[in-house]
Parts: structure tokens; C-alpha cells; sequence
């Protein structure tokens, strides 16, 4: 019997919008796989659901920390795991939302545990960074855990360090260990979005643009004025550190906008990567 539902699909595919729908009409709360829209005073450039949205259907773990923090795939499946108990004695149905395949891979496929990494595993892979670039610790990666490296962003400092400390630490690639962890209790329907490849980069252009319009630059600046900055983990969501580049007059505002279109393109295209690989989904196509 299944216990929850689970809607993916890549970025401004309308999981938002099909999410609040279904969870009206069959009495529904909504936990966010997004791990975007977990930092507090991220809203637009993160698309979170608006305040009237959240009004209308209870929303979980949206607004989850401060952007000066990390939030790991494990508290993600721990602060999940009890909302879905805590619904489901509602007697309502969880509805899982997001994007993030990585959160979505550890609360049903499991997450694995190994030993305490020394401190000093990671200060040296940072060092390597610093002299070395993330470009150079990228290619590390591709060598030893090609799996992982396609799932990563190449900009993606956090998880690069992360599946390189593993491998330097365990000598196994993480991706491989991530298939030795503990399978879910839980048995999810999949609902997947999936789009032609010319709507939905028409659909984030409007996207971006509107970000633009609805006041980005001054949610930037208002964190910016708070003390978060562009080493914020929060800040490697894209769209921030372009806009922090606009801010420094590094980019034009045009330039800032293009960038973030191609990132963001870029981005969806790696998450259909990810959920193509989840057996079971019920695809529905929207134009």
C-alpha cells in the first residue's frame, strides 16, 4: 500500500502549483525535497511557494535555517521522516515536493553511516581548493567516482569535498556506498513532470526575468546587509552569487540574467538525469 506521494520534475516544471492542487483535493500536506527553500529570507530566487500558497495547503520544512548554515541529506531524511509521521496521524497524506534528488535518493532509498571522517581529511582537500581551484578537485573526482561526479554540479563546492573526503577516508567512492545503506520503510507513489526541452527553457527564461521584476536584487542585498555573503552555503543556490557579481559590477544585469538562464537550464537537465533512474514514476507530460 502505498503511503505517500512523491511529485519530481526538474526546476519551474509546475511541481508547485500540482502539488497545492492535489493536496486540496485529496486532503494533502506538503513536505519540500528542496534544498534551496530550506534557508530563511530565500524566497524568490528560490521560487518558494508564496505566502498565500502556504495559507491555503500546511507546507514542511520550508524556512528550515539561516543561509550561513548547512543542512545535510541526513537531517533532511530525519526532519521528513518525523513530518510524515506527524501527518499521516492527522490522518492526512504527505506529499513530498522538490527537485533535490539527492533528498529525495536518501529518504527512500536510505542513507549509509561510516566513521567519523579526522577534521584533517577535509583541511586538506579545502587547502587543495584554495591553491588549486574546484575545477581541479572536480576532475579528482571524475577520476575516482564518476558516478557521483555526473550527479554533482561542478560548482558544487559543499558535495565535492564531501564524495572526495569519503573516497579519501573509506577508499571506496561514496556512490557505491550510498548502495550498501538501509532501504525506507517507506512506499512512495512517483508522479513525474516531464516537459519538451524548448517549453521548459521558455518557461525558466519567464522564470528568471520575473525574479528580476518582483524584487531579487533587494532580497539579495537584504541578506547581504544581514552578513550573510557570497561563502554563505546558501549562496551556492543558483542565481545568488550571480546576482552578488552584479551587485560587485562584475556582470551587467543582462550578463546576471543570461548566466542564470544557462545555469538553471544546465540545472534541470541534471536533475532529469537524476529521476530518470527512479523506476515506477508515473510521467505526466505538460505543455
Amino acid at each position: 500500500m502505498r503511503d505517500c506521494i512523491v511529485i519530481i520534475g526538474p526546476t519551474a516544471s509546475g511541481k508547485t502549483e500540482l502539488s497545492i492542487s492535489l493536496a486540496s483535493k485529496i486532503g494533502g500536506e506538503i513536505i519540500s525535497a528542496d534544498s534551496r527553500q530550506i534557508y530563511i529570507g530565500m524566497d524568490i530566487g528560490t521560487a518558494k511557494p508564496t505566502r498565500e500558497q502556504q495559507s491555503k495547503i500546511t507546507h514542511h520544512l520550508l524556512d528550515v535555517i539561516t543561509p550561513d548554515k548547512n543542512y545535510s541529506a541526513k537531517e533532511f531524511v530525519i526532519s521528513a521522516m518525523k513530518a510524515v509521521v506527524e501527518i499521516k496521524g492527522r490522518k492526512k497524506i504527505p506529499i513530498i515536493v522538490g527537485g533535490t534528488g539527492l533528498y529525495i535518493r536518501a529518504l527512500f532509498e536510505g542513507i549509509f553511516d561510516h566513521p567519523p571522517i579526522p577534521k584533517g581529511v577535509r583541511k586538506a582537500l579545502i587547502q587543495e581548493l584554495k591553491k588549486k581551484g574546484i575545477g581541479y578537485l572536480y576532475k579528482r573526482l571524475e577520476e575516482v567516482d564518476e558516478l557521483s561526479a555526473k550527479r554533482i554540479s561542478p560548482n558544487d563546492k559543499q558535495r565535492i569535498i564531501r564524495a572526495l573526503e569519503v573516497y579519501k577516508f573509506t577508499g571506496k567512492p561514496i556512490s557505491e556506498l550510498q548502495k550498501e545503506s538501509k532501504i525506507s520503510p517507506l512506499n512512495p507513489l512517483y508522479i513525474g513532470i516531464y516537459m519538451p526541452r524548448d517549453i521548459l527553457r521558455e518557461r525558466i527564461e519567464k522564470r528568471v526575468k520575473k525574479m528580476f521584476e518582483t524584487g531579487f536584487m533587494e532580497e539579495v542585498k537584504a541578506l547581504l546587509n544581514k552578513g550573510y555573503g557570497i561563502d554563505s552555503p546558501g549562496f551556492f543556490s543558483i542565481g545568488y552569487r550571480e546576482a552578488c557579481e552584479i551587485i560587485q559590477g562584475n556582470l551587467s544585469m543582462e550578463e546576471g540574467i543570461k548566466k542564470i538562464i544557462k545555469s538553471t537550464i544546465q540545472y534541470a537537465k541534471r536533475q532529469m538525469t537524476w529521476f530518470r533512474r527512479i523506476s515506477g514514476v508515473y510521467w505526466v507530460s505538460k505543455k
